[in-house]
């Protein structure tokens, strides 16, 4: 992401990583195009990202209006996408062994970019009131699992 010189495009399930959140507002503060989409339902982001549009009043933040967001995608400069279980979180860069791939295949990252423009589109500006959020779906596991936590 340090690396990005002209977009940032990125949808994340949970994004409260200090570190993250100071690189996102350092490149959007850079003159570069900052985009994040989330889940409207994880509350646990709502510091972290309010503190991220005080660093950069710039960054555009979507909290997702339709869909219960599991997505953890980067996308820097429209050519290279970084996909995979990793959330943007201190537990997940550093507590847990997650995987991602980068790819720079074009219609692959073009294709993940115009679906995170379209979910950006739906989304809500502000983090909505709880009836307003997306229902967790159906096969949501339980946060306390036979593997100890939740994503």
């Amino acid at each position: 992401m340090g690396s990005a010189t002209k977009a940032v495009l990125t949808e994340q399930e949970r994004i409260t990583d200090p570190a993250s959140i100071t690189e996102l507002a350092a490149r959007s503060n850079a003159g570069v195009n900052v985009e994040l989409g989330t889940n409207a339902a994880q509350e646990k982001n709502a510091g972290p990202l309010a503190e991220l549009t005080g660093q950069a009043p710039g960054v555009r933040i979507g909290y997702s209006s339709k869909l219960w967001m599991h997505a953890k995608v980067l996308i820097v400069d429209g050519t290279s996408m970084l996909m995979g279980s990793v959330n943007l979180t201190a537990d997940s860069l550093d507590d847990r062994r997650e995987v991602s791939i980068l790819l720079t295949e074009a219609a692959s990252v073009d294709r993940a970019i115009r679906v995170a423009q379209n979910d950006l589109a739906a989304a809500f500006p502000q983090p909505p009131d709880a009836g307003q959020r997306p229902a967790p779906p159906a096969d949501k596991p339980s946060e306390q699992g036979p593997t100890g936590g939740g994503n």
